[in-house]
């Protein structure tokens, strides 16, 4: 979301996923092949284009954008299995054949301020995708600095990803659940 992704959306060129839902673009060599046969279900899991990232070796930049903008750790979030992972259904208009229908559409629970897992225990009142982002950075998954004025941030994608995951885990997998303690 934002004035990028919006031009990038509409470069000449450019590649747009299929899905109706959690639609990502991509420009480039392989813009066609990130963006292709992206799952309607769990659209940030298994065969996403944030999946596609992950295994190109790809990179995650936030020019001038703060950390809470990691997209990429709602992939983290659909490779971690766990009774506390908050799922959601959502019913989406669809064009097919010419007409429209209603498509129910399910997955981790990313539209909502719940969020995927129980973050407020783990957390508190701060955003967990700026929390995860920084030990990330801590850890040296990344690097931050200016471009121009704008404080910005890289990371590779896979090892971003396994940090997340790991916390993630480390936070809500099975043996951490409260009901079980």
């Amino acid at each position: 979301m934002g004035r990028v992704p919006e031009r990038i959306r509409t470069w000449p060129g450019a590649k747009v996923s299929g899905s109706h839902f959690r639609r990502m673009a991509a420009i480039g060599a392989a813009a066609g092949w990130l963006t292709e046969d992206q799952p309607w279900h769990h659209g940030f899991g298994p065969g996403s284009p944030l999946a596609k990232l992950v295994e190109a070796d790809g990179q995650v930049l936030l020019l001038g954008a703060p950390l809470d903008r990691l997209t990429i750790l709602h992939h983290a979030e659909s490779l971690v299995d766990s009774p506390q992972k908050r799922m959601a259904r959502h019913v989406i208009p669809v064009r097919e054949g010419g007409e429209v229908v209603w498509r129910d559409v399910f997955d981790h629970d990313t539209s909502t301020a719940l969020g995927a897992f129980p973050y407020e225990r783990a957390v508190g009142d701060q955003d967990p995708f700026a929390v995860i982002g920084q030990l990330a950075l801590d850890a040296g998954c990344g690097v931050s600095g200016l471009v121009g004025k704008a404080v910005s941030h890289l990371f590779s994608a896979g090892p971003l990803v396994r940090f997340g995951i790991e916390w993630l885990s480390k936070e809500f997998g099975p043996e951490h659940c409260p009901e079980q303690e």
